[in-house]
């Protein structure tokens, strides 16, 4: 019945009511019991709850029926939420209901728990709620309510009195009138703790503690108004290298514009400061934004020293910049046609890839503002003893995603120094598209490669223990939830890939008893988000040195077939020329899974082909030290 209606509701239920004269009135009884329940709505997480039982009555009342009625969910899934168990408990007449409700459970992935009490009212000026009391938790910080807090709709609008919250240690107050005459906002916040945003982007790893205060008011279509903003301090949780920062920020909104000014403190010798105008509207009575497309645009962005100490602050663990840098960026024009003029550069810089070891030094940067792009008049650096350098612009346009076309330039550069690779290369890419998913095409010539292999595994596997959750439960199985489909990419990046990488030889692989060299060529492709590997490397030369014996590398390759999942077909066989035997050595198919084959002219027993082939023995006349050897 539900899914012909498009609710896309499932699971069972089973339950009793019973209506009966009361008191000269209408009396009754309700006891119900389900499991399994699923409710989807669109392409959203669907509300679920393994079971669910609601027990009530109402009887004749002075005012009305009064009810009194109690519902409890257990095992309850949400688009946010997953709660181990929820209670609602209703009493009183319609017009004038108590609510009680709490839940514990996780809540954006953090332990929560709550428990509010409410009271709801009908009035001749509409429906009003008050939020009577507050306690719980969230993240581990404490939630709780100072005042009862009022929500009324008089007239269609909505009217907010009285909020006055404790969050962790902080506070959040104040008052709205929105949709009315004479409307206004009050909001004030107190040591408000930053690592709750994390909570809604876990990309956000702040700390610290934030101080705002927000004043706006005045009829439609100019509200008048001012902020002001403290951060102090913040600290980024999962940064390996972190520095407190204080961020102060102020501004007033008049005559539809928005003057404003912020200011970075920090460890930079010179603060970081942004200032200027823009346009904005605000209307109280429509809770609405908008910024003129013809509106002009004032605004001016400073700062000189270190860039060391600005990099510092954002999320860049595994790369190390610093240089002398001078910022001096003025923004003016439209919001329909922004223009940008003044200039970034970074003297003398050096910068450090952590992970793969690239070093750039000294590297000199210039960006120039023209107009409606930066163009990058300068990208110039030492790669080992190599050089890479290149052009581009970045198009101030919103509108087209901030367009971004970058052509790099390299030569016989160090772009791997690892202590287990080296690795030089020439080419050219070009970067083009917008900024969050530029397409990238291009060759490469690797020049030379020195890979090393080393024995870093450790002399024994810890073994960890496993725990499964919610094994075996029949009733969480029935309600599944869904997941969206990893195929469906609408909202990842697209930047495609379209890279000829060439190893016309010089890939040498040594370690292990191994001397090799290798060749070939790979192709790049696929997207950013998903890239695909396709070519093949092959053996030009090669020996392996195994228990005092050589064996030769011969026709050997290995394979990159593309798919989704970057995993190379191995083909490798390695021959030693005995006096007697010759036996070839073959590792075959996919990485994780390959085999490893033996065979020998003239042809042996599997088990006594090393033997012979080592020891010149059979497997029963090897000592037990040989045995050892060969096991």
């Amino acid at each position: 019945v539900y899914k012909r209606q498009g609710l896309g509701v499932a699971g069972h239920a089973s339950g009793r009511l019973r209506l009966y004269p009361e008191s000269g009135g209408q009396g009754g009884e309700l006891n119900l019991e389900a499991g399994s329940l699923r409710w989807q709505a669109g392409t959203a997480r669907p509300v679920a709850a393994r079971s669910v039982t609601v027990t009530g009555r109402t009887a004749p009342g002075g005012t009305g029926p009064e009810i009194a009625l109690l519902a409890e969910a257990q095992g309850f899934t949400g688009p946010s939420s997953d709660l181990d168990e929820v209670r609602l408990v209703l009493d009183g007449p319609p017009s004038a209901l108590a609510v009680r409700l709490e839940a514990d459970g996780r809540v954006l992935d953090a332990p929560g728990a709550l428990d509010a009490r409410l009271a709801l009212r009908q009035t001749a000026a509409g429906p009003e709620i008050t939020l009577v009391s507050l306690e719980g938790s969230l993240a581990d910080q404490p939630l709780g309510s100072r005042t009862p807090a009022t929500l009324t709709f008089p007239d269609g609008g909505m009217l907010l009195e009285g909020l006055a919250l404790e969050v962790g240690g902080g506070e959040l107050a104040g008052s709205a009138r929105l949709g009315l005459s004479s409307p206004r906002v009050d909001l004030v916040a107190r040591q408000f703790p930053l690592e709750l945003v994390s909570l809604v982007d876990p990309r956000i790893d702040l700390e610290g503690r934030m101080e705002a205060l927000l004043e706006l008011g005045g009829d439609a279509p100019e509200a008048q108004g001012r902020f002001e903003l403290t951060f102090d301090p913040i600290t980024f949780a999962s940064r390996r290298r972190t520095v407190p920062v204080r961020i102060e920020a102020a501004g007033t909104l008049r005559s539809s514009r928005l003057s404003f000014a912020v200011e970075g403190v920090g460890p930079p010798e010179q603060p970081v400061r942004l200032s200027g105008e823009l346009p904005l509207r605000v209307d109280l009575e429509a809770f609405g934004l908008s910024a003129p497309s013809n509106g002009s645009l004032d605004a001016r962005l400073d700062w000189a020293g270190d860039i060391r100490d600005v990099l510092v602050l954002l999320p860049m663990n595994d790369h190390l910049l610093h240089g002398e840098t001078r910022v001096a960026l003025r923004l003016a024009g439209t919001v329909g046609n922004p223009r940008i003029a003044g200039g970034v550069t970074l003297s003398d810089g050096y910068y450090e890839h952590l992970l793969a070891g690239t070093v750039l030094s000294p590297l000199q940067v210039e960006l120039v503002g023209e107009g409606d792009r930066l163009r990058v008049a300068q990208f110039e650096a030492l790669a080992g003893k190599g050089r890479v350098a290149g052009e581009g612009s970045l198009v101030l346009d919103p509108a087209r995603g901030l367009p971004l076309t970058l052509a790099l330039e390299f030569e016989d550069a160090r772009l791997i120094a690892r202590d287990e690779m080296t690795a030089r290369a020439g080419g050219r890419l070009e970067i083009e598209g917008p900024l969050g998913d530029p397409s990238i095409v291009g060759r490469v010539d690797v020049d030379k490669v020195d890979a090393q292999l080393r024995n870093n595994l450790p002399p024994d596997v810890v073994e960890l223990d496993v725990v499964a959750i919610g094994d075996g439960n029949a009733d969480a199985a029935a309600a599944p939830v869904l997941v969206p489909d990893s195929s469906d990419s609408s909202d990842a990046p697209a930047g495609k890939l379209d890279i000829d990488v060439r190893l016309p030889g010089r890939v040498f692989v040594r370690g292990l008893g191994l001397d090799s060299e290798w060749e070939g060529r790979l192709a790049v492709g696929g997207l950013t988000a998903q890239p695909t590997l396709t070519g093949r490397v092959e053996s030009i030369r090669g020996v392996m040195i195994f228990l005092g014996r050589r064996f030769r590398i011969v026709d050997s390759e290995i394979r990159f077939p593309g798919g989704g999942e970057i995993e190379p077909e191995v083909d490798v066989r390695a021959v030693y020329d005995g006096p007697e035997y010759v036996v070839t050595l073959a590792i075959t198919g996919p990485i994780t899974r390959s085999e490893i084959t033996l065979s020998s002219v003239p042809q042996l027993p599997q088990s006594e082909i090393l033997s012979r082939a080592l020891f010149n023995k059979s497997s029963g006349e090897l000592s037990a030290l040989e045995a050892i050897q060969l096991a």
